[in-house]
């Protein structure tokens, strides 16, 4: 499975390898794991649960509102 191109889809505790939404190229596989060079340029193992195979585009959520909505509790006999 080499030179597959994988997408991932959460950077968990890799923050300073990975990148939501980035593809990245297989250099090695393994069961449960892919060695990938990251953002930093180096060569890791990191779990196949963070991505998704293919070149695939990622939605994210650029912003968000939250709104209180208030309701009044009637209490009937």
């Amino acid at each position: 499975m080499e030179g597959t191109i994988i997408t991932c889809m959460s950077i968990g505790v890799y923050a300073h390898a990975l990148t939501r939404g980035n593809k990245y190229i297989v250099k090695k596989e393994d069961r449960d794991k892919y060695r990938i060079t990251g953002n930093h340029g180096k060569a890791v193992w990191i779990s196949k649960a963070h991505f998704i195979e293919g070149d695939i585009e990622v939605p994210y959520l650029e912003r968000w509102k939250l709104m209180m909505i208030q309701r009044s509790l009637i209490w009937w006999r």
